[in-house]
């Protein structure tokens, strides 16, 4: 899982962790608002649907619901991070 996501997209993971990993929709919608985030609802939609495609997030759903639940933890997330900045480090050493 060495994909990258956006800024917009880690803070919707951010909310999600901050959640103990599982947010429904309307969840994620309030705290965006708490934020001053004036995203459209289809905006988030399609921010989550990509966390979706890169396997962060999985989907649950719950009656006519839908809960997005986090596949990576925020600390996966950080350790991801970290190995890929000591990636690029190392080549950019080696290239020199």
């Amino acid at each position: 899982m060495a994909q990258q996501i956006s800024e917009s997209e880690l803070v919707l993971m951010k909310i999600i962790w901050k959640n103990g990993g599982a947010a429904l929709y309307s969840l994620i919608m309030e705290e965006l608002e708490k934020d001053k985030n004036e995203w459209k609802n289809n905006t988030v939609l399609t921010l989550l649907s990509r966390l979706g495609e890169k396997k962060f997030l999985k989907v649950k759903k719950i009656g006519r619901k839908n809960e997005y639940v986090a596949a990576v933890t925020e600390a996966e997330y950080q350790t991801m991070q970290t190995h890929s900045f000591l990636v690029i480090i190392r080549w950019y050493l080696l290239c020199k």
